[in-house]
């Protein structure tokens, strides 16, 4: 055993996060965290998947190891009516609904000068006696309420309006 101490079975209440009740669960004491998960995960009635499964006692994550290298088992002493929080890690979203399909800014810099070449090469130039949009709208070429010209800007001056 761990921690040079004598086990002894315990019973301990196991909530899943989600709509299953509380179980009861009959553990030994002290238990690795590892098999501890192995044994919620195949005791569950949902077979909960031993990968994606977190445990949380006390208000703490509970690891396997202590450190990094995978040498130092964590075993952990629990008592008669202890709680353990049992949380599945949700699946990733299928593929095609992921938002890892962004454009980058190469793909955005082609998109836009493609766009803007188009545009630029289909201008064209106005032939003698053709109307421009500005003249379809105002037969008699008179200016348009809001024109900013050189006269406006003159008498908005000279009326101290500017």
């Amino acid at each position: 055993m761990g921690m040079g101490e004598i086990s002894e079975s315990v019973e301990i209440t196991v909530k899943t996060i989600g709509p299953a009740p509380p179980s009861r669960l009959s553990v030994s004491s002290p238990i690795k965290v590892r098999d501890l998960r192995k044994l919620i995960a195949t005791s569950s009635a949902n077979h909960l998947p031993i990968e994606n499964l977190r445990l949380v006692f006390r208000g703490k994550v509970l690891d396997d190891t202590q450190d990094d290298d995978d040498r130092d088992d964590v075993y952990l002493q629990l008592s008669n009516g202890d709680s353990v929080i049992a949380a599945v890690k949700p699946k990733p979203p299928p593929r095609h609904l992921r938002d890892d399909t962004c454009i980058d800014d190469d793909d955005l810099d082609l998109i836009l000068g493609t766009a803007f070449s188009i545009i630029f090469l289909n201008l064209g130039q106005r032939q003698p006696g053709d109307m421009s949009a500005y003249s379809i709208f105002n037969d008699d070429f008179r200016e348009l309420p809001g024109t900013l010209n050189a006269d406006r800007l003159d008498r908005d001056i000279r009326a101290g309006q500017i």
